[in-house]
C-alpha cells in the first residue's frame, strides 16, 4: 500500500510541472526491490529465533552492515582484494545507488530479485529444520537440505556473476529526461571504427564508484580499456602525463602518441549565482569530453589543427570559455605576436 502511495505521487505532481516519469518510476522500482530485499533479510533471521527482540536486534545490524558494506570494503581495502569481494556480495546499498540516479539497472534487479530467493529459500529450509527436528527423519532430510543451501547459493553467485559481465548498453538502460547517460550514434560510429589501444585512467580511490558512461565506452570498443588509480597509493601517477595539479576523480586518457588530462570539473557544466555566490550543475558533458580527448590522442600529429592568436598590439584575451570550446575541437592555440616574428609562419 505505501509503494502504491508513492507511484501515484508523480502523477499527482504531474498537474503542478513537468516530472521526469522515468527517473522518477526507476526510483520506485529500485526502493521497492530495496525494500523487499530488507524484509527478506528480517524474515529469515525470525526464523532462527523465537525471540522478537533477538530478531529485532539481528535484523537491524545485518541491514546496517548491508548499507554500510561499500564504506565497510573500502575501509578494509581501497584497491579492493578477495576479502572485499566476498563482502561486497552483501552490499545491499550500491544497486539501489544506480536506480536513484536515473538508471534503470538490469544487474540490480537481478541481484536484489536472487538475494530475495535466497534467503526466502533459507527461510522455508530454517522452518522445515525446526519441524522435523524431533522427526526419526531428522538425518535424511538434514542431507536434503544441505545439498539444496549450497545449490541455491552456488545458482545465486552464478547468475549475478554472468550478469556482471554483460556489457553495460545491456544491463543499463537510461531513462533519464535528458539522456544524459547515453551515447549519441556519432561516437557509437566513431568508437567502432578505432583501431588504437586507448586507456583512461581514473584518479578515484574507490574502484567501485564505477560511471556508466565509462562503462559503455568500454564496452563499444574493444581497444578502450578504463583502469583505476588511487592518488593517495600513487600520489606521482598523473605526474608522468602532466605538469599541472589534477583534482581527485579526474581522467587521464592516453594513448602511444600523446595523453589529454580530463579534469573532473569539466565533465560537468555550472551556473553561478553572484548574488549568493553559489553554484549549480546544469548539465553533463561526460561523452564531449571523453571523446574529444580519445579523438586528440589518436590522432596523427599532421591532423591537428592550429589557431595563431595575434598579439602585441593590446588585444583582449580570448574567454576562458571559447579556449576550452577552442581545445575541446582538437585545436591548439598559439599566440603570435607580431613584433616578436620575423614573418607569419608557414602553417
Amino acid at each position: 500500500i505505501d509503494m502504491v502511495i508513492i507511484a501515484i505521487t508523480p502523477l499527482l505532481l504531474m498537474s503542478y510541472g513537468t516530472i521526469p516519469l522515468g527517473e522518477s518510476y526507476a526510483a520506485v522500482l529500485g526502493f521497492w526491490l530495496y525494500g523487499c530485499a530488507c524484509i527478506a533479510v528480517g524474515m529469515f533471521i525470525s526464523s532462527l529465533t523465537e525471540s522478537q527482540v533477538i530478531s529485532a536486534v539481528l535484523t537491524f545490524v545485518a541491514l546496517f552492515a548491508g548499507y554500510m558494506m561499500g564504506s565497510i570494503c573500502n575501509l578494509i581495502s581501497e584497491s579492493g582484494n578477495l576479502l572485499t569481494k566476498i563482502l561486497g556480495c552483501y552490499d545491499l546499498y550500491t544497486p539501489l545507488d544506480n536506480f536513484m540516479n536515473g538508471t534503470l539497472d538490469v544487474a540490480g534487479i537481478v541481484y536484489y530479485v536472487t538475494i530475495i530467493a535466497l534467503l526466502l529459500f533459507l527461510t522455508g529450509q530454517s522452518v522445515q529444520k525446526r519441524r522435523w527436528s524431533i522427526s526419526s527423519k531428522k538425518i535424511s532430510t538434514g542431507v536434503f537440505s544441505t545439498g539444496m543451501i549450497i545449490a541455491m547459493v552456488a545458482v545465486t553467485v552464478v547468475v549475478n556473476l554472468f550478469v556482471a559481465e554483460l556489457p553495460a548498453t545491456w544491463t543499463s538502460i537510461d531513462v533519464t529526461s535528458t539522456k544524459i547517460y547515453s551515447i549519441t550514434d556519432d561516437t557509437k560510429d566513431y568508437l567502432k571504427g578505432l583501431d588504437e589501444d586507448v586507456t583512461i585512467y581514473v584518479l578515484v580511490s574507490d574502484a567501485s564508484k564505477d560511471t556508466k558512461t565509462l562503462q559503455r565506452y568500454e564496452s563499444l570498443s574493444d581497444h578502450i580499456k578504463v583502469s583505476y588509480i588511487n592518488p593517495a597509493a600513487n600520489p606521482t601517477f598523473a605526474a608522468q602525463y602532466t605538469d599541472s595539479s589534477v583534482t581527485s576523480n579526474s581522467m587521464i586518457v592516453v594513448s602511444s602518441e600523446r595523453s589529454r588530462v580530463i579534469d573532473y570539473n569539466d565533465v560537468y557544466t555550472y551556473s553561478y549565482d553572484y548574488s549568493s555566490y553559489s553554484r549549480s550543475i546544469d548539465g553533463y558533458d561526460a561523452e564531449g569530453q571523453l571523446t574529444s580527448a580519445i579523438q586528440y590522442v589518436t590522432m596523427d600529429s599532421t591532423e591537428l589543427p592550429v589557431i595563431y592568436q595575434v598579439s602585441g598590439h593590446g588585444e583582449t584575451a580570448l574567454s576562458g570559455g571559447f579556449t576550452e570550446a577552442i581545445e575541446k575541437a582538437n585545436i591548439t592555440l598559439s599566440d603570435l605576436a607580431l613584433l616578436k616574428e620575423d614573418a607569419v609562419p608557414e602553417d
